[in-house]
């Protein structure tokens, strides 16, 4: 999913503008405003080629966005890990008429934090420079008008529904298109997913949740992920590409608001006569072996 922002770094500190709902939050934190900025990407090249020379390979040169360029690749890692090969290649494509850099490309192998060896690709493309310009000054960093603060929803908006409350009802079409009810479940176990599609945590957990759907596949429960953004589509495919089995709802964010689940992931465990038993946000340590064993003594019951 492409989420537009703009980010406006003076030097000093970063504005970023949601051109979606006319927001913005600011960051005073150089160290990391300087990072994400074309200046510290480059820092960190120069610093790591200081270091590891050897690293840096010239590749064939190249047209970027129809301009002639040089092409490099920096193998900043490149191992074995359990008989799988991990990298993260960083490709750096500088103009040659002008020796400024037209794109930074990451082509990333990694094992980090999917339940699989994944291939990861991150594009950052650089044009339309405008340097030395006696001309600069701190309105062009500043938040447009029309925009306004970002806002945090009020505490008692935020606060996850309780154990013991009822679960609420919802309605939504899964990927297949089929229409689905929460009542449709009731008399099983039902363990509500909240996700969205590139959400570290999210993919963190999936291996997990593999593993209690199989471990339960033949009992009275269901696993039931919802995303809280994504479009059919980006659901489909991320389901696909993951091989996940269970049921999953796209355009879920009514539900999301609903159950108070305004991070990601927020999994629900909901039992047989549709009372909430517990409510897990992100995917701490021992996540699988909490869940079954609440899973189990529902069963039991």
């Amino acid at each position: 999913m492409k989420v537009p922002i703009i980010e406006l770094y003076s030097g000093k500190n970063q504005n970023s503008l949601s051109s979606s709902d006319s927001t913005y939050q600011t960051s005073n934190k150089q160290a990391m405003t300087f990072n994400q900025s074309l200046p510290g990407q480059l820092t960190w090249i120069k610093t790591f080629l200081n270091k590891n020379p050897s690293k840096l390979v010239r590749s064939q040169d190249t047209i970027v966005n129809t301009l002639n360029s040089y092409h490099f690749i920096i193998k900043v890692k490149d191992t074995l890990i359990n008989k799988d090969r991990v990298y993260v290649y960083r490709h750096l494509f500088i103009d040659k008429a002008t020796g400024l850099p037209l794109r930074i490309l990451n082509r990333v192998r990694a094992a980090d934090f999917s339940k699989d060896v994944a291939d990861y690709y991150i594009e950052e493309n650089y044009f339309n420079y405008q340097v030395e310009q006696d001309t600069i000054n701190a309105t062009y960093f500043a938040v447009p008008a029309g925009f306004h603060p970002f806002k945090e929803k009020p505490i008692e908006q935020t606060t996850l529904l309780v154990p013991g409350t009822t679960a609420p009802e919802w309605t939504l079409y899964d990927t297949d298109d089929r229409k689905t009810s929460l009542s449709e479940f009731k008399g099983k176990i039902v363990l509500m997913d909240f996700f969205f599609v590139g959400c570290v945590p999210c993919i963190q957990s999936l291996a997990s949740l593999d593993n209690i759907q199989k471990k339960y596949e033949n009992k009275s429960f269901v696993l039931l992920s919802l995303s809280t953004r994504d479009s059919k589509k980006l659901v489909k495919e991320f389901k696909e590409s993951q091989r996940i089995t269970n049921k999953m709802y796209p355009n879920g964010a009514d539900v999301a608001n609903a159950y108070r689940a305004y991070s990601a992931p927020t999994f629900y465990l909901i039992d047989k006569e549709g009372k909430i038993v517990s409510v897990i946000e992100g995917h701490p340590d021992g996540f699988e072996k909490k869940l079954s064993g609440q899973i189990d003594a529902l069963i039991e019951n």
